[in-house]
């Protein structure tokens, strides 16, 4: 009979050292494993504290903003119904031609604030919801310099003016002048019952020169007729450049209620 040749396996040479080394292995690694996961629950469980402060606290911040803003009037009651924006507007441009004179006690167009402009919304209109605040350095502005028994905010204006008064802006800035902002959002006093300033949705403005020696009330005449070119080619629904013995001569200008408004990426900063 022939003799079974000898195979290495378990019983062969070097068999069992090899598989207890890959049994203590295997020992090593599920402990390594083990212990990680004790580590790693220990880290989670440590700073769980923490994690429940910070989640509570940013929704108890989230619920407090929304109650200031609330209470500040910022959180609209209802959007009214205006053309949407989706691209950036050109501000830099004007928006219309410009007339080829404008002398004083005249208006662009040639009819009734209330037919271009619309009249006082009676009800409607929020201050909260829709006036902005706009602030430029190349604008003079009236309730900056005025006293502090004077509570009028020249920086508010309607939603629907911010887009005619910055590209506005530009184009005095342009032509070397400063503008001068008289009047703007005024809700009581000075002006009558049913005038648009008491929804921000007119303007009282003027221009001279930025640096150097003021305008003469010669040059006033010529100066103001440029702006109020100016103003109606900005975008403005009706202009009048008024010669007031009360006010003395400056350019009013108004918008419509449901005008355009600055799409939110551009309503901060100045305009460009």
């Amino acid at each position: 009979m022939t003799r079974p040749k000898h195979t290495r396996g378990f019983h062969g040479h070097g068999g069992k050292g090899a598989l207890t080394s890959r049994m203590l292995r295997h020992t090593r690694d599920d402990d390594d494993e083990l212990l990680l996961r004790e580590r790693l629950h220990e880290f989670i469980v440590a700073r769980l504290p923490v994690i429940f402060i910070f989640v509570a606290g940013l929704v108890v911040g989230i619920a407090l903003r929304g109650m200031v803003f609330e209470r500040a009037g910022c959180v609209p009651e209802e959007l009214p119904e205006a053309e949407v924006v989706e691209a950036g507007p050109d501000l830099a441009n004007p928006v219309r031609q410009a007339p080829k004179s404008f002398k004083r006690d005249t208006t662009m167009p040639r009819s009734g604030e209330g037919d271009a402009s619309g009249s006082i919304t009676n009800g409607e209109f929020s201050a909260g919801r829709d006036l902005v605040y706009v602030d430029d350095e190349r604008v003079w502005w009236e309730s900056d310099n005025d006293g502090v028994s004077d509570d009028e905010c020249d920086h508010s204006i309607h939603a629907a003016m911010e887009m005619p008064f910055r590209r506005l802006v530009n184009l005095v800035s342009a032509a070397g002048w400063q503008l001068r902002v008289q009047e703007a959002y005024r809700a009581t006093g000075t002006h009558a019952d049913r005038s648009l300033h008491k929804e921000g949705r007119a303007l009282d403005i003027t221009v001279d020169r930025p640096v150097g020696e003021k305008l003469t009330p010669f040059e006033k005449i010529a100066a103001y007729e440029e702006l109020a070119k100016l103003a109606w080619q900005a975008g403005f629904d009706w202009v009048y450049y008024e010669n007031s013995r009360g006010t003395g001569p400056h350019v009013h200008a108004s918008v419509r209620a449901d005008g355009p408004r600055m799409p939110v990426l551009h309503q901060k900063g100045k305009a460009k």
